[in-house]
């Protein structure tokens, strides 16, 4: 335990809030609502005391719980995004999908120009008061302007990047910032930024990411333990504790895993700031310089995501090489004399 401790005051503590605290607590709903009304399996036994040793076990099953959920985040996550779905069900979602954002587009192309006829209004009038009444009538739909434009930002800017889930259009916004605006392929180059990221943004991203894996966790656990629920009722004909945890599990699960997109807004922030920030050191370490052209630097970071990515290609290494450094050589090595 003070091992434990000691790992969430040394940075662990993204991890316990990811994965052990959901697993702490849908554990020790199960032991405490589904596992006393189990008659049949149990027998006569009966349930231990709440004591050391039995917080120990909760605890140690916990973590076993939130190691196998993070080792196993990557797919959990790709459920979510709808990888696993078959291809006419992905293919009939991710149209739907498409039409959405088209018409939150449309609701917000609507609002700012409403928006910015209203402030021409009120620049016009010679009426004090109506010029405060049509600026308040500008400022709500300035505001209403902003929440739709939330809705456009949660998808990817490409529409050959849209999927199938709210969850994976999220996810590839966030994913695909960095190549739509300056061709850096993030994904690629993911460790290489983190390296060379000031603290506080590595910080920032750390805990926001968290805040996304703990609704993940929750969205799994809270699922499993209503199944459990219904599970139970159908062979042990239990009451209404059993029907009410497995109605808050399946509710838990519903407002989870919109948190989750929700959640996902706030870490696209980070991730999008640590690619603004962290690409001109990147550059440096890798040893190239940034072009003075944005338009260059899309090329030279297109070429690098290729080289990380494929296997090497002479004519692309030398396009590449126009971006390196200029190295100055301020020592002469001396000659190595002959030997007899």
């Amino acid at each position: 335990m003070i091992d434990l401790l000691k790992g969430a005051a040394g940075g662990g503590w993204p991890w316990i809030v990811s994965w052990l605290l959901p697993s702490l607590t849908a554990i020790a709903s199960f032991v405490v609502v589904i596992l006393p009304a189990q008659e049949s399996l149990l027998g006569s036994q009966k349930i231990p005391p709440v004591d050391l040793q039995t917080t120990v076990w909760l605890i140690v099953a916990s973590l076993v719980l939130a190691l196998v959920l993070n080792g196993l985040s990557t797919i959990l996550f790709r459920v979510l995004e709808g990888y696993y779905l078959p291809g006419f069900i992905r293919r009939r979602r991710t149209l739907r999908h498409f039409k959405k954002l088209e018409l939150y587009k449309l609701e917000a192309r609507r609002l700012r120009k409403r928006y910015n006829a209203l402030l021409k209004s009120s620049d016009a009038t010679s009426s004090q008061s109506q010029s405060v009444a049509l600026a308040s009538d500008a400022y709500g739909v300035g505001i209403s302007y902003g929440l739709a434009w939330e809705k456009v930002a949660r998808y990817p800017v490409t529409p050959l990047q849209l999927g199938p889930t709210k969850f994976a259009n999220a996810m590839r916004s966030l994913e695909t910032y960095g190549y739509q605006r300056y061709q850096l392929d993030s994904q690629a180059l993911w460790s290489e930024l983190l390296s060379v990221a000031p603290e506080s943004l590595r910080h920032d991203e750390a805990n926001t990411n968290a805040v996304v894996n703990f609704f993940v966790s929750l969205v799994y656990l809270s699922l499993t333990l209503a199944v459990l629920c219904a599970a139970t009722v159908i062979r042990e004909d239990e009451g209404i504790a059993i029907w009410a945890t497995g109605g808050m599990a399946l509710g838990v699960c519903i407002v989870s895993y919109h948190l989750s997109i929700v959640s996902i807004q706030a870490w696209s922030s980070a991730v999008c700031a640590l690619v603004n920030v962290g690409r001109v050191p990147l550059a440096a370490q890798l040893g190239l310089k940034i072009p003075p052209t944005l338009r260059e630097e899309r090329e030279m970071w297109l070429l690098v995501g290729q080289l990380v990515t494929y296997p090497y290609n002479e004519q692309r290494a030398r396009r590449l090489d126009r971006y390196s450094l200029e190295v100055k050589r301020t020592q002469k090595w001396p000659r190595r004399k002959s030997e007899g």
